[in-house]
């Protein structure tokens, strides 16, 4: 992981990306972490877009507010009562690195 005080990054800001493709890079302000530069997959990028999006959190607000933690049917009992075979959850497949197979 690459540590990169503001004030110092004088840098084209292509060169930290590249190097972000390797590891994260952490920018500070006088020592202390106020950001990081890494890359970001499309899955993730599609997480970033969505959650971040105003009327999704409004949604998402009046939703905790209408639906109370413990007022809704478990997951077991609804697939019960459809005759549902719980799933395997698919393990995410590892990335391989460049250059290997």
């Amino acid at each position: 992981m690459m540590r990169v005080e503001l004030s110092g990054a004088t840098g084209p800001l292509s060169d930290y990306a590249r190097q972000a493709r390797r590891a994260p890079v952490v920018i500070t302000r006088r020592g202390k972490p106020v950001a990081i530069l890494r890359t970001l997959p499309e899955q993730d990028w599609e997480d970033l877009v969505v959650s971040s999006d105003p009327a999704f959190q409004e949604l998402m607000k009046r939703s905790l507010e209408r639906f109370k933690p413990g007022s809704g049917i478990p997951l077991d009992e609804i697939e019960r009562e459809f005759a549902v075979a719980p799933k395997n959850t698919p393990r995410r497949r590892r990335q391989r690195g460049r250059g290997t197979r």
